[in-house]
């Protein structure tokens, strides 16, 4: 027999219709064909029996129904006695492999096993699996006993792996494949170039190795199945060496990857987000850092805070945020100059980055003030040691331009997810703890609490509804006497501005001013308040036989946001308003001011005619230096020295006051006066002015015109 040349029956060219036995000597029963039916009916491919005859003729004896299914249509029946419609989708660069793999079976009775392709009409290329063994006949024919698979799917997720293996390897991007554990299985060299681990070192070793703020045991997929199928945002990176660096990293799901025996269900991609090197093409400000300190700038924490909040509610665990404000930093600057203010800046920095660990973001967010974010585990309790830590090192004295400097700080702790959930209401929160800190004295720590973020939360609608107050003409003035102890006629009145927000009933001056300061809308509200006290001033002054002053508090941002002396000097003319009839009251923060422009504001209002009045005095820094370098006309005694001028203590205060000021030419007003005793008291020292409820509340203007003309004359 001639084995190679009888399977050459099975070449497509050749293929031969032959006359196989009649069914009667099929060697098969029917037992055997209903046994076999009910096994193939729950194979998931085909089972067979298949000769080749010494002459090259060749048929399957049995070949259960999934035939049909996996070979266009064709039946068992069909292959019965002739093989040929079965080898008539073979794929030709395929025909001669599977000729010469059979043959070698059936020459060695050894299994056959072999891969293949068809060419199915309308479907196109499948893949196919078939596996036997062989045995030799009695009558000489070679039978073999086996099964074929459809491994069309499973071919094209090895091809899309082989794709994958090449892109995974070759890529720019430091990619991980990951198991369900959170252990790396795998990483490309581009993770062995970011990072400086080995493959070594990286094979089998926890995602946390090479990223900040996951946990060794941190379950990955069951965080990602929360999310969907991929998630990404800030973290930090590792280095081989221990450095840090900031990163973005990219977590997606691919639960088609197997590695092993084990399922890798995340692709991890982590890039460098570094800022550039300082260089003259990269300023300080394009790098994200600030460029005074080196830290990262405001812009950029903000960035990532809200990034760090994303990856904080991916991996199921809070983070800290500590907010920093030095403490009168500002007489820092005027005292000693604007170069060792940026010097004490720099050296605080120094300080703080000491006391930070390494993978805490440490930003300067402006002016004098810092922040640090803390992703680590344990972040709150973390943040709590931290700040112990940076207080001590601050009270070390700091020795800059031959002068020995101490400072200290108010300190806000808030907490993620506990004090709020995204990155503006956690600066807010930020921002009322260090508010609360100074509130209680300074130079203290305080956590945020529900109080606070009801504070906050009213600010923001005190922000948001100042916004429209203006163009809607909510605000009003009201006019305050003050009387003239001497002559007992009223001669000023403090005007004081009153918001009727509908949306806020009974919102104060002490609640809303701060607000519009920070808001930058106060420039534009001292503006309003200045025309409508200049049109007051002049109506009110024609119809009294003696002219009233009126006076304007004039806050520390607006007259720092810019000189309006002139302009308002030119709209008094042009109103025909003496500038005496206007008086303007600032507070001691004005005159800690150390700007010329400042300086030169208030010197150009008191040239032009307009009085000056120091409001709440001894209520700052009560600095006598700062008297003598202003011209003032008046001094206003705060109201809570006036309550307590009726104790022995208080009194000597205030009299020393009044004493200090008549010494210096200054005449003094008393604030708050509510009753005749206190009256009493400071008609005995010589005060010259009084203002306060015993004489009457702020009144309107029509009704301020109408008091003022019934008492004209003051009897006590």
């Amino acid at each position: 027999m001639n084995h190679e040349l009888g399977f050459a029956a099975l070449m497509p060219a050749q293929l031969v219709s032959v006359s196989m036995p009649s069914p009667g000597t099929v060697d098969h029963s029917v037992a055997e064909c209903s046994l076999l039916e009910k096994i193939a009916g729950r194979v998931p491919g085909i089972i067979f029996k298949f000769k080749l005859m010494p002459d090259g003729r060749s048929c399957f004896p049995y070949m259960s129904a999934a035939v049909t299914r996996m070979y266009n249509g064709i039946t068992p029946e069909q292959l019965e006695l002739d093989a040929t419609p079965f080898f008539a989708f073979r794929h030709p660069d395929d025909a001669q492999a599977l000729v010469a793999s059979v043959l070698r079976s059936a020459q060695t009775l050894s299994p056959w096993d072999h891969e293949y392709r068809l060419i199915l009409p309308e479907v196109g290329v499948v893949w196919r699996h078939g596996n036997g063994l062989p045995e030799r006949q009695p009558d000489g024919s070679v039978a073999w006993f086996g099964f074929i698979t459809d491994i069309t799917e499973r071919k094209r997720t090895e091809n899309q792996l082989r794709v994958a293996s090449v892109v995974f390897e070759s890529s720019g991007e430091a990619m991980a494949v990951v198991d369900p554990q959170g252990r790396m299985q795998a990483v490309n060299q581009a993770m062995v170039t970011l990072t400086g681990f080995s493959r070594q070192a990286l094979q089998s070793a926890p995602l946390s190795t090479v990223v900040g703020g996951l946990t060794p045991d941190l379950a990955l997929t069951d965080v990602l199945a929360e999310m969907g199928s991929h998630w990404q945002g800030a973290c930090l990176g590792w280095r081989s060496d221990g450095r840090s660096f900031a990163a973005w990293l990219r977590l997606k799901s691919a639960d088609w990857v197997e590695i092993g025996s084990q399922a890798a269900v995340l692709i991890a991609t982590l890039s460098d987000r570094s800022p550039l090197p300082l260089s003259s093409s990269h300023s300080a400000n394009g790098s994200g850092l600030d460029p005074l300190t080196a830290l990262v700038s405001r812009r950029l924490m903000v960035e990532r805070t809200r990034c760090a909040i994303e990856f904080a509610s991916a991996m199921r665990h809070p983070m800290a945020l500590i907010y920093i404000d030095l403490d009168y930093f500002m007489e820092v600057n005027n005292m000693f100059g604007h170069q060792v203010g940026d010097q004490l800046l720099q050296e605080v920095a120094q300080r703080l980055k000491a006391c930070a660990g390494k993978t805490d973001t440490v930003a300067r967010m402006g002016g004098d003030e810092f922040a640090v974010l803390l992703q680590r585990k344990g972040a709150v309790t973390a943040a709590e040691e931290m700040v112990k830590q940076f207080v001590s090192l601050l009270s070390e004295p700091f020795y800059l331009g031959g002068e020995e400097i101490f400072v200290t700080a108010s300190i806000g702790i808030v907490e993620y997810p506990k004090d709020a959930q995204d990155v503006n209401d956690l600066l807010v929160c930020a921002d009322r703890s260090v508010y609360q800190a100074k509130e209680e004295g300074r130079n203290k720590v305080q956590h945020f609490d529900d109080q606070m973020l009801a504070k906050a939360r009213r600010r923001r609608r005190i922000s948001d509804a100042l916004r429209v107050a203006l163009p809607q003409q909510q605000f009003s003035l009201v006019y305050q006497p003050i009387v003239d102890l001497q002559t007992r006629k009223v001669v000023k009145a403090e005007a004081l501005i009153r918001w009727q927000c509908p949306k806020l009933p009974g919102v104060g001056p002490a609640e809303f001013i701060p607000v519009a300061e920070d808001l930058g809308l106060i420039q534009e509200i001292g503006e309003w308040v200045f025309q409508q006290v200049a049109l007051m001033a002049r109506d009110i002054n024609m119809q009294l036989a003696e002219p009233i002053q009126i006076s304007i508090n004039k806050s520390a941002r607006q007259l720092t946001a810019g000189d309006s002396s002139a302009l308002w000097l030119e709209r008094l003319a042009s109103l025909n308003v003496p500038a005496h009839w206007i008086g303007v009251e600032i507070t001691e923060t004005l005159l800690l001011d150390g700007r010329p422009s400042v300086q030169n504001a208030l010197w150009r209002l008191r040239q032009g005619g307009v009085q000056l009045s120091l409001d709440d005095f001894g209520t700052g820094y009560s600095a006598m230096s700062y008297l003598l370098r202003f011209e003032l006309d008046y001094i206003k005694i705060d109201q809570s020295f006036i309550r307590d001028v009726v104790r022995p203590r208080g009194r000597a205060i205030v009299e020393a006051i009044v004493v200090m000021a008549h010494k210096l030419g200054l005449r003094v007003i008393a604030e708050g006066v509510e009753d005749q005793r206190v009256l009493s008291i400071l008609q005995e020292m010589g005060c010259d002015y009084v203002q306060g409820y015993y004489f009457s509340p702020p009144l309107a203007q029509a009704d301020f015109l109408s008091w003022v003309q019934r008492e004209s004359v003051w009897v006590g």
